[in-house]
């Protein structure tokens, strides 16, 4: 919807400073690797679904429409889908995830 990614003919929808993101996912999608590197701070609110955000040391389970888990930079994550889920992420500043090889 919004962040560096966008084309910049779409005017302030390019920005480095925010980016917000719609997600929709299936059932047993799941990010195999670790995000590490992260220099953004990050939301994600789920509108629908059930879902885990995973951190090395929890896993934050969202589950209501509404439920929100938010983290800071260098917190290494990833995140697992257990029913179809749509998700709205908010990072920000909005800059390419420059991660670093484990």
């Amino acid at each position: 919807i919004v962040g560096h990614f966008m084309d910049k003919s779409l005017g302030l929808r390019k920005t480095g400073d925010v980016e917000i993101k719609w997600g929709i996912h299936k059932a047993g999608e799941q990010r195999e690797d670790w995000v590490t590197g992260e220099a953004r701070t990050t939301i994600a609110i789920l509108v629908s679904g059930k879902c885990q955000a995973v951190f090395r040391d929890q896993v934050a389970e969202l589950s209501q429409p509404g439920d929100y888990v938010m983290w800071g930079p260098g917190t290494d994550h990833s995140w697992r889908v257990l029913e179809d889920t749509v998700v709205i992420t908010v990072r920000w500043p909005s800059v390419p995830l420059v991660e670093q090889v484990n």
